[in-house]
């Protein structure tokens, strides 16, 4: 039924070629690459596997991936032959070329400063999970645009798969809101949520490890809802209350992300629909700062509401910075990457050792961060992160490494702005979002990361047969 919802009206033209294949183990690997990718979908909101893998952000949808990888550069060799090297560099040149030189300056770092290896491997884990996933999903859109179906088809299906992937968490995300405001008991979720992560937050927190990663979920869903509630009423009402949901999250970051994503959606898809922004953006101000006042009332121990209290007895900036440990965190993290960049500016000091040199920067240019309890828990368990994946690249990359990885996204925004297709503007409305939560998360691990940027390499252009691409 999943596999069916995925490819709804095309079902039958994609069984029909799939029967036409003359090697039955290539007809079975096609069918099983078919349906890993439908079930790396459906996994999406799982982003903290309890015992995936050693690091936080752990994506239950990579496994899936990483299966459909083997089984896709299968196919691939059986199809291209003697001529795979060369379609792996011309389509991935550019990604290998950042992967190679990310991880080459990170060995060279850890044997310069002699820094320990796990750095080093972390990179090339974070990275190589990375790459598995664009590369499964770009030949999967290669392989369905090379098919009888077309493009409009099999990617409004996607879209409205997605909406109905992420609906039942926005009724779940209620509950959480009741649960919040103690009106029900925090055991109705504990017993779900405990199966995905190793902990259930009394916040809203979707399936995944943190509320600050449910917010990046909730943000990334909004596309897929908003694309549905074009012609359906339950999923206008689901949107509605996906946004009810994020505000009473009581998340800054996703009210921030959240902010950001729209303003420049609306200046770059709908340039006149500015001021009716301007005007929505206020009222969702106001409708929060009554949302948290109303919560005091309710829940007056909440851990926004003291950062509230907070922040209204500050006397300068600094003071704003050093609120409370999650502002100062998500401020100066990335500030200290730039940082790096400025003392490495060519090559950086090599992806995943952002931790060994981050220690040393706190205790000479911020020693007020030594007070926040979170700064000096990864000084300690050395994982600290710039939180950012654009300082990241910065501090991590330098230059070089910035460069290498900006051509090769800017070849898929590009793709998807040039596109023909009557989906182009939700294309580039993912893609917005996407790189709005990477405002705040700079796991190159990042599955929607991948995966919107394989959707846009794979839209179709002016003057161009997709059985080319």
């Amino acid at each position: 039924m999943l596999l069916n919802s995925f490819m709804l009206k095309t079902h039958h033209d994609l069984m029909r070629q799939w029967q036409n294949i003359p090697s039955k183990l290539i007809r079975w690997c096609t069918f099983i690459v078919y349906v890993l990718v439908v079930l790396s979908l459906i996994t999406f909101p799982i982003d903290a596997f309890v015992g995936l893998f050693p690091t936080s952000y752990r994506p239950l949808s990579i496994i899936f991936l990483i299966v459909a990888f083997v089984f896709q550069t299968g196919l691939l060799l059986s199809e291209q032959k003697w001529n795979i090297f060369k379609f792996v560099f011309k389509r991935y040149g550019i990604l290998i070329a950042f992967f190679i030189m990310s991880l080459l300056v990170s060995w060279i770092r850890t044997r310069q400063f002699m820094l320990p290896l796990d750095g080093f491997l972390n990179g090339l884990f974070t990275l190589g999970l990375g790459g598995m996933a664009f590369v499964s999903y770009d030949l999967f859109f290669r392989l369905l645009n090379q098919s009888s179906v077309t493009f409009e088809s099999w990617v409004g299906s996607l879209l409205g798969l997605m909406a109905w992937v992420y609906a039942p968490l926005v009724i779940f995300g209620i509950l959480e809101v009741l649960i919040f405001f103690q009106w029900l008991p925090i055991e109705l979720k504990e017993n779900i949520v405990v199966f995905f992560a190793r902990k259930a937050y009394p916040r809203v927190q979707w399936l995944s490890g943190e509320p600050s990663w449910a917010a990046m979920q909730m943000i990334f869903s909004m596309p897929f809802l908003l694309f549905k509630a074009q012609k359906s009423l339950l999923f206008k009402i689901l949107f509605g209350l996906s946004v009810v949901v994020l505000v009473l999250s009581f998340s800054l970051q996703g009210l921030f992300t959240f902010i950001i994503a729209g303003f420049i959606g609306v200046l770059v898809l709908r340039p006149k629909w500015i001021f009716k922004m301007m005007i929505a953006l206020g009222i969702l101000f106001v409708a929060t700062i009554g949302f948290y006042y109303l919560a005091s009332t309710l829940y007056p121990r909440a851990h926004f509401l003291t950062r509230l209290r907070r922040a209204m007895n500050i006397s300068s900036l600094i003071d704003l910075v050093y609120l409370d440990g999650s502002v100062a965190v998500r401020l100066l993290y990335p500030w200290i990457g730039l940082v790096m960049f400025r003392r490495f500016p060519l090559f950086g000091v090599g992806v995943g050792n952002y931790r060994y040199f981050f220690p040393n920067i706190v205790r000479l240019q911020f020693p007020r961060l030594l007070r926040v309890e979170e700064v000096t828990s990864n000084i300690r368990r050395l994982n600290s992160n710039p939180k950012n994946i654009f300082t990241r690249l910065l501090g991590e990359g330098g230059l070089v490494g910035s460069a290498l990885f900006s051509w090769f996204t800017y070849k898929s925004i590009q793709a998807a702005w040039n596109s023909v297709s009557i989906h182009r503007d939700w294309i580039i409305l993912i893609l917005i979002v996407v790189f709005s939560n990477m405002l705040q998360f700079d796991s190159y691990a990042y599955v929607p990361l991948w995966f919107i940027l394989a959707l846009s390499l794979n839209s179709p252009q002016k003057n161009d047969h997709l059985n080319e691409r």
